[in-house]
């Protein structure tokens, strides 16, 4: 039986595109170097855990960071969401 190592990938929602390179990645690493380590990565995503839930609240999502062996967090121009009555622009 292989080895799972689950790998929670966050970013906000303008980095789509990287989290789904990123799981491509995983995907990749697991034909090659899994099989060979008798490891497989499994790619999570904020998104994974809110529709396997069907709830949405961070603490959910936190629970899975928790569980998680590995966490990729990435960033570009923003993080979060805009906060009523608070504008940094």
């Amino acid at each position: 039986m292989k080895r799972k190592i689950s790998v929670f990938i966050a970013s906000p929602s303008d980095l789509a595109n990287e989290r789904r390179f990123f799981k491509n990645a995983i995907r990749q690493l697991n034909a090659g170097f899994g099989d060979g380590a008798n490891i497989e990565f499994e790619p999570l995503g904020w998104e994974d855990t809110l529709a396997s839930t069907g709830r949405r609240s961070q603490g959910v999502i936190n629970e899975e960071i928790d569980k998680c062996d590995v966490f990729i967090l990435a960033m570009y121009r923003r993080w979060g969401q805009d906060t009523p009555g608070f504008n940094i622009s």
